[in-house]
């Protein structure tokens, strides 16, 4: 999965989940602003501390599927060698 969609789609839900809970709040005026305003600071720190995951989490997987895909090009390189070997002595 592309990482510029993950985050896209992570701040595309953000945003949907927060007009949904500002359109269905049953506070008034300044203490609803209040709130959301507070509300707003904790987001957001949770945004960046998943964003902070998410992107470690990307990094060591990507790691882990480079390792793997050169050990398993190596493995081929060393078969196809074995193979061209064994024809030559073959004939």
């Amino acid at each position: 999965m592309n990482k510029s969609k993950v985050i896209k789609g992570l701040v595309i839900g953000a945003a949907a989940g927060a007009i949904v809970y500002t359109l269905f709040a049953t506070k008034k005026g300044k203490k609803f602003r209040k709130m959301m305003a507070e509300k707003g600071g904790d987001w957001s720190e949770v945004v960046k501390t998943k964003f902070n995951e998410l992107g470690e989490t990307l990094k060591q997987q990507y790691g882990k599927a480079k390792s793997t895909g050169s050990d398993i090009l190596e493995k081929g390189k060393r078969n196809a060698e074995e193979v061209k070997h064994d024809a030559k002595y073959a004939m």
